[in-house]
């Protein structure tokens, strides 16, 4: 599980795995600090991510990407199980504007 934290940055960006550790970011940014986690295809990981103190969780790859070709593929079913765990979630991977409103 990875964390990137923003203060001020209106638009974060998915992170990779050796980002930091969430709770870590917590402590130091505050509260009020939007701190998000890539879990890639894996709900347990959105769970511990928001044990942690995580904001929002991000699923990914949704799409194919030429970015991450070997990126795994992440159901949209995972949204609907972060939904239940309380989550904000985002979709990354693959994403253009023609894909917005697919599926």
């Amino acid at each position: 599980m990875s964390c990137r934290a923003f203060k001020l940055q209106p638009s974060p960006q998915p992170t990779e795995r050796d980002d930091g550790d969430i709770a870590a970011a917590r402590v130091r940014l505050g509260a009020d600090a939007v701190i998000g986690a890539s879990c890639y295809d894996r709900v347990e990981l959105a769970r511990a991510a928001l044990a942690a103190g995580a904001s929002y969780v991000a699923f990914g790859a949704v799409f194919s990407s030429r970015t991450k070709p070997h990126a795994a593929a992440a159901p949209l079913s995972l949204f609907a199980d972060a939904a239940a765990l309380g989550a904000n979630a985002v979709a990354i991977g693959g994403i253009t504007a023609a894909r917005r409103c697919a599926s």
